[in-house]
């Protein structure tokens, strides 16, 4: 069985990956790292149009790219919180 711990490494690429990259990724699924594309087809449809709602309602310029991030690592925590010990396999 993956450890919580085990399936967030498995994400980590996503984090890693700047604003402008991450929005590329999520309007034309390609950016120039495979796993991430590989892992975004992955997360649930659900849990992405949450994270587009987010961050389309961020209104603090200033921070933007920070808060970008954390709704980006809130989606990766939100669908591994979301599965079954089943599923997770």
């Amino acid at each position: 069985m993956l450890s919580s711990k085990r399936l967030f490494d498995i994400y980590e690429p996503l984090l890693k990956l700047t604003t402008e990259e991450f929005e590329s990724l999520i309007v034309d699924k390609r950016v120039n790292c495979a796993i991430c594309q590989n892992l975004l087809s992955r997360l649930s449809k659900k849990h992405l149009v949450a994270y587009k709602k987010s961050v389309s309602g961020i209104t603090d310029t200033e921070n933007y790219k920070l808060l970008e991030w954390y709704h980006r690592a809130r989606l990766i925590c939100d669908y591994i919180g979301g599965m079954t010990d089943d599923y997770t396999f």
